[in-house]
């Protein structure tokens, strides 16, 4: 049951990891994005290795516990399957919680390519205005070399 717990304490980080997301905005600032999907790459890491950790732990005292027959190890083994059952509706939940993760990562992928862009073009706007001069002195040199 501990081992459980870890998984839902780890599946409540992941939950503390989305709420930037669940504020009701569609697009976030660009750095709180950037922050929230390390928080929620961290957060899904730790739900991994303790659904890990739960699984194992119960597959090992499973083993042991049939060395008593199954009579003597009938009630901990329908624990077994409740605590199983918990750790895959965690499992479920984090598979939802990657689903969503990806969309939010291109969401802010996108995001800051439209940011660099609208930069770029904000740079080439002012070389074009200090180049301006030096194109009009050059056209007129050449303007009147033609004559």
């Amino acid at each position: 049951q501990a081992k459980v717990a870890e998984v839902e304490a780890a599946i409540e980080k992941v939950n503390d990891a989305e709420l930037p997301y669940l504020k009701g905005l569609e697009v976030i600032p660009l750095q709180e994005a950037s922050d929230a999907m390390k928080a929620c790459d961290v957060a899904a890491s730790e739900v991994k290795a303790a659904m890990s950790a739960a699984r194992n732990f119960i597959a090992s005292k499973s083993m042991e516990i049939k060395q008593y027959g199954q009579a003597a190890s009938k009630t901990a083994q329908e624990e077994f399957g409740k605590l199983t059952e918990q750790i895959n509706a965690a499992a479920s939940r984090l598979a939802q919680f990657k689903q969503d993760t990806e969309g939010r990562k291109r969401t802010a992928l996108m995001q800051e390519a439209s940011e660099k862009a609208a930069s770029v073009e904000a740079e080439v706007q002012k070389l074009d205005e200090y180049i301006e001069p030096f194109a009009r002195e050059d056209g007129g040199k050449e303007e009147s070399e033609e004559a």
